[in-house]
């Protein structure tokens, strides 16, 4: 693998079947290494005998069926955007403020559906016995709190609207100043959100999501991915008036993770499409300390992202089958986690799914957190969720700096503003 430059992106599905498959109480590693012969290393081996793969490239491992499939990661296919999907910055303000006007107002013929379904809400809140059932009086009151989220920025959205139509009236010479375009983006943006979550609110798409982030591979200098994209969702995060956690990290020579929280309106909805590979590369110019000539030094990460929805917390048939322990880090760790003090590990034996990550606040909090996550990742497992192998976006970071989304064709040379969170997120309608 390292001598064609390959990269092996492994389901955490693929980790459960070897364990399942090859563990032994009798007999030790040795039913465990013939399990990774037969479940990983033959199939690759095939695999890369079989096709002509260009260096550099990334094998996707998956488990189905009690096997392991292999295939390489294809990169999504391009879609350049419409100029109908956005305003440009030539259109004139007073056309796109009617485009705004128009738009806004065919979300707002739809709250008469919502004022109805929050009447039926607060309803429910006041038949006998409703605060003894602790399931649906969490899922009552966690859609009443969106549902009332909608209808105030449906307000602030109207009355920005309606600001800028009367500034555009106002405008006699047509050109625009940069205020004028950086606000006229963001009330964009924020219709954008509102016209999903009017179209899409029953879905499950709408609930908070979990994003962990993980190190696949590394070549040369740290190119501190795992971190950047961290910091990015968390300012992406703040731009969709969301929240972002930062709860937990781990890092060692082995391994970087960092997992968040993000919560809100429509928050795995606007985040999903972030699941997938992001590939980190940095090309530098040095000179070679022997022949003095200039040579090209490149540096590579291979980052993971899954997003999962956030549902509710685990029961106790849950917990009392997971398996945790919980130590005291010390000193405390500091990184994106402010004094992360435990260390927590939970195991799920039945799905042979595990967190080990440091965390901050109190042991209580601390051990939740990882179970929250854990429960979430075990749901995710037991639906039958695909896991998603693409490269989703190229981040070039030095000779030549850009990043580029895959998908949609767009790039952008602003690396300052994009790790910062000034990122366009297309929301998945489809995706489940």
């Amino acid at each position: 693998m390292a001598r064609r430059s390959l990269a092996v992106d492994a389901d955490p599905s693929v980790i459960s079947l070897l364990v399942r498959e090859g563990y032994s109480p009798h007999f030790g590693a040795r039913p465990l290494k013939r399990t990774v012969e037969r479940h990983v290393l033959l199939p690759l081996a095939r695999f890369i005998a079989g096709t002509r793969g260009r260096e550099h490239s990334v094998l996707s491992l998956v488990a189905r069926d009690n096997r392991v499939e292999v295939r390489v990661v294809s990169e999504p296919p391009r879609v350049n955007k419409t100029p109908a999907q956005g305003a440009t910055q030539e259109e004139p303000d007073n056309r796109v403020a009617a485009e705004l006007t128009e738009r806004l107002n065919a979300v707002e013929a739809g709250l008469g559906t919502m004022q109805s379904r929050k009447s039926e809400l607060v309803a429910m809140t006041v038949q006998p016995g409703f605060f003894d059932r602790q399931a649906e009086r969490d899922a009552v009151f966690d859609e009443l709190h969106r549902l009332d989220e909608f209808l105030a920025r449906c307000r602030a959205l109207r009355e920005g609207v309606d600001r800028f139509v009367a500034g555009a009236a106002r405008n006699l010479s047509g050109t625009e100043s940069a205020a004028v375009v950086e606000r006229r983006d963001e009330l964009i943006s924020e219709l954008e959100q509102l016209e999903f979550v009017s179209s899409a609110r029953d879905a499950p798409l709408l609930a908070d999501a979990w994003i962990s982030i993980s190190l696949v591979k590394a070549e040369g200098d740290a190119l501190d991915a795992v971190r950047k994209l961290a910091e990015t969702y968390r300012g992406m995060a703040a731009r969709r008036h969301l929240q972002a956690e930062i709860l937990a990290e781990r890092w060692d020579e082995a391994r970087d993770e960092v997992h968040l929280k993000i919560s809100g309106l429509g928050a795995l909805a606007l985040f999903i499409s972030e699941a997938g590979l992001h590939d980190f590369h940095s090309r530098r110019r040095t000179k070679s300390a022997r022949t003095g000539k200039e040579q090209v030094h490149k540096d590579t990460s291979l980052v993971r992202v899954e997003v999962l929805p956030v549902g509710a917390s685990p029961d106790k048939r849950f917990v009392r089958a997971v398996e945790t322990r919980v130590t005291a880090v010390k000193p405390p760790r500091s990184r994106l986690v402010a004094k992360a003090g435990w260390s927590v590990r939970v195991f799920h034996a039945e799905m042979v799914r595990s967190v080990e990550a440091w965390l901050g606040g109190s042991k209580e909090e601390a051990l939740s957190h990882a179970l929250d996550l854990l429960c979430a990742q075990v749901r995710a497992e037991e639906q039958g969720r695909a896991a998603v192998s693409e490269v989703v976006r190229r981040y070039d970071l030095g000779i030549g700096s850009q990043i580029k989304d895959l998908r949609s064709g767009k790039s952008t040379t602003r690396l300052a503003q994009f790790f910062a969170g000034k990122v366009d997120l297309a929301p998945v309608r489809a995706a489940k």
